[in-house]
C-alpha cells in the first residue's frame, strides 16, 4: 500500500489535531492523563509529538535547572525508535523502566542492602511457613529434629551427587543407600523424588539466606553492595544479585520510604511519559502514583502521561485496566482514527475489541479490502506459499503471520531444532520453563540467555565476515587492535571466513 497516495479530509485532520491539543492542555495544567489509542492509530506518533511539544515549550527552562523528561519504554527496541525520531536530544532520558530506576537508586547502596536484608528475612519466614503447612513436607515433618538435621548434613556432604543426578530413578538408586546408612529412610522419603527435591532445595535456600543475613550484619565486604543483573530473570538473593521484578520492588520501597529522594525525582523529571502502559508492572504504577501524590503535597508540579491501549496487553502481570482503579484522577483521552488498516479489517477489529474505542479510518480513499476466513484443511506451509505468490509478497510488501504458540513461530522462522534442544534441556524444566521464551525469542539482545547470546554473537560474526561492507571495528574489539597491522587483520579475517 502506497500511503502517500491516501487522502485525509480536512475535517478528520482537524479532529485528529484536537486530540494533540487536548494532550498539550493537560501538560500546561500538570494534569496527568492516559492516552488510549487502538492498533494502527499512530500512538507512537502522538507520544513523539508530545515529547516535541514539551521540549519546545519547556526545554530552555529545563536546561537551566538541569532537568530531563523521562520516557519509559517496554523494550530497548522501542527506546531506540523514539531516540531516532527525536534525533537523540539530551533533554529526554529514554529507556526501559529498569534502566531508569537502577540509574536512580544504585547509588543508595546502604539503604538497598537493608531492604535486601529484610526481604531475605521475609523470604525465610515464608519458606518456614511452607515447611509447616505444605503437604510436600509431610515426610520431612515426620522425621525427628535430629533426623532432619542429619538429612541436611547428608545432602551437603553429597551435594555434587545431589545436583548431578537429574532423573528420579538414578537419584533414588544413588541416595537410598546413602540415607539408609544414616538411618533416615523413614516412611520411604524418596518415594516421590520431585517432592523430596522441592523440600531439600528450599531447606538449602533457607540456610543460604540465613548465612547472607549474618554476613550483611557482619558487614562482610562481599555483602555491602546490591547488583542488578540485567540479563537474568532469576534472583540470586544469597549472592546479593537481583533481577527485574525485585528491582521494581526495591525501587518502590526505597523511594516510598525516602521523601528527599521523591522530591529529587520529581524535580529532576517534571515530565514522565510511559509507553505501552498496559504492560507496565503494578509496582511501577504504584511508584509513580506515590510520586504524584507527594508532588501535590509539596506543591511541585509533575506530569505523568500513560500512552498505550488497554486491549493490547501482552503479559498477564501488566497493570491493564486496573490503572483506572489505581489512578482514578487520570484524564482519559482516546483516539479513534486508524492510519494503518483497511476499513474491513477495522470493522472486524472493532467487533473483537468490544469496548468504547470504535475505530474508523482517517483516510477518505483507503481501499475497502476484504477479510476472509479459511478452514485450514491443507498444509500450513503450502497455504502460505500459495498466498506469497498470489499477493506478490516481497521485502517491501511483507506478509505477516500471527501464530498462537512458540513452537509454531520457531517452525516458521526455521530454527525449530534449536528451540527443541533448549526446551528439552534439564535447566529449562519447571519452574524455569517460562524463561525459554524470553531467553530464545526475545528481540532484546540484553535479555536473551547467556548460551543463546553466545550463539547470536557467533552468527553475527559470521554474517559480518561475509559482508564486504563490514568495518574492522565491527569485527574486532578495540583492545585487540593494538599493535596489529592491516596485514595481520586481513589474515585473521580470511582465516575466520574460510575456516571449515
Amino acid at each position: 500500500m502506497d500511503y502517500s497516495k491516501l487522502v485525509i479530509s480536512p475535517e478528520n485532520k482537524e479532529e485528529e489535531n484536537k486530540i494533540l491539543v487536548e494532550i498539550y492542555d493537560c501538560i500546561k495544567k500538570s494534569e496527568s492523563l492516559v492516552f488510549d489509542a487502538g492498533a494502527g492509530s499512530g500512538k507512537t506518533y502522538s507520544l513523539i509529538e508530545t515529547l516535541k511539544y514539551i521540549i519546545a515549550e519547556y526545554g530552555k527552562n529545563m536546561k537551566v535547572h538541569n532537568q530531563k523528561i523521562m520516557c519509559i519504554t517496554y523494550t530497548n527496541v522501542a527506546a531506540n525508535e523514539i531516540k531516532k525520531r527525536l534525533e537523540n536530544t539530551s533533554l529526554v532520558s529514554v529507556g526501559t523502566i529498569h534502566e531508569n530506576l537502577w540509574g536512580i537508586i544504585k547509588i543508595y547502596q546502604k539503604q538497598l542492602v537493608q531492604i535486601h536484608k529484610y526481604n531475605l528475612m521475609d523470604e525465610i519466614e515464608k519458606m518456614k511457613e511452607d515447611v509447616k503447612t505444605n503437604a510436600k513436607y509431610e515426610k520431612y515433618r515426620n522425621l525427628s529434629q535430629k533426623e532432619q538435621e542429619k538429612l541436611i548434613q547428608t545432602i551437603y556432604e553429597n551435594i555434587e551427587e545431589y545436583y548431578k543426578n537429574k532423573k528420579a530413578e538414578k537419584f533414588r538408586e544413588v541416595f537410598s543407600p546413602i540415607l539408609n546408612n544414616y538411618g533416615i529412610l523413614k516412611d520411604d522419603i524418596l518415594k516421590n523424588v520431585g517432592n523430596f527435591k522441592y523440600v531439600i532445595n528450599n531447606l538449602i535456600k533457607i540456610n543460604k539466606y540465613k548465612e547472607t543475613v549474618e554476613k550483611i550484619d557482619l558487614k562482610d565486604v562481599k555483602f555491602i553492595n546490591i547488583e542488578y543483573d540485567v540479563r537474568s530473570s532469576n534472583d540470586k538473593l544469597e549472592k546479593m544479585k537481583i533481577s527485574h521484578d525485585t528491582l521494581l520492588l526495591y525501587s518502590y520501597k526505597i523511594i516510598e520510604q525516602n521523601d528527599l529522594l521523591k522530591q529529587f525525582i520529581i524535580d529532576m523529571y517534571p515530565f514522565i511519559l510511559i509507553d505501552e502502559y498496559q504492560d507496565t508492572s503494578l509496582k511501577v504504577i504504584e511508584l509513580l502514583a506515590c510520586l504524584e501524590s507527594y508532588s501535590r503535597k509539596i506543591n511541585h508540579n509533575i506530569f505523568l502521561g500513560y500512552f498505550g491501549d488497554v486491549k493490547q496487553n501482552i503479559y498477564d502481570n501488566g497493570v491493564g485496566k486496573r490503572l483506572f482503579d489505581l489512578c482514578p484522577q487520570l484524564k482519559r483521552i482516546k483516539k479513534i482514527y486508524n492510519r494503518r488498516s483497511a476499513p474491513k479489517i477495522i470493522e472486524v477489529a472493532n467487533k473483537i475489541r468490544n469496548d468504547d474505542i470504535n475505530q474508523k479510518t482517517i483516510y477518505s480513499n483507503f481501499p475497502k479490502g476484504t477479510v476472509s476466513f479459511y478452514n485450514m484443511d491443507i498444509d500450513k506451509k503450502k497455504f502460505i506459499d500459495i498466498h506469497v505468490e498470489k499477493w506478490n509478497i516481497t521485502e517491501k510488501n511483507k506478509l505477516h503471520c500471527l501464530e498462537l504458540k512458540n513452537e509454531f513461530i520457531v517452525e516458521q522462522l526455521g530454527f525449530k531444532d534449536i528451540y527443541n534442544f533448549f526446551k528439552e534441556a534439564p535447566w529449562y524444566r519447571w519452574p524455569r520453563s517460562e524463561l525459554l521464551k524470553d531467553h530464545l525469542l526475545n528481540s532484546e539482545i540484553t535479555k536473551i540467555g547467556e548460551v543463546q547470546n553466545l550463539l547470536f554473537k557467533i552468527v553475527d560474526l559470521r554474517n559480518k565476515l561475509k559482508c564486504r561492507e563490514s568495518m574492522i571495528s565491527e569485527i574486532f574489539e578495540k583492545r585487540t587492535l593494538k599493535n596489529r597491522t592491516l596485514s595481520d587483520l586481513k589474515s585473521t579475517i580470511n582465516k575466520l571466513k574460510y575456516r571449515r
